[in-house]
């Protein structure tokens, strides 16, 4: 008879799995996020970049919506 553990259930692996989503989850944001500016913008300065490393999960998320709405990396980056 096979055991089953919910990982939710148990505090210790539960904090492990939520990390490791949110990492992916940034990641994955940050990659998509630098496409986009790179197809707008062309090549990203190194300060945009170092910009889009060090923002979080919001931060990222409200930029991609900017992107949409304004006409500068700079504007978009604020």
């Amino acid at each position: 008879m096979p055991i089953t553990i919910d990982i939710m259930e148990n505090p210790f692996l539960r904090d492990i799995f939520k990390r490791g989503e949110e990492k992916g989850g940034k990641q994955g944001e940050i990659t998509l996020l630098r496409r986009m500016l790179e197809k707008t913008f062309g090549t990203l300065p190194d300060w945009a970049v170092r910009k889009l490393e060090a923002a979080d999960l919001a931060t990222l998320e409200s930029w991609g919506l900017r992107l949409l709405e304004l006409g500068s990396l700079e504007e978009v980056m604020q």
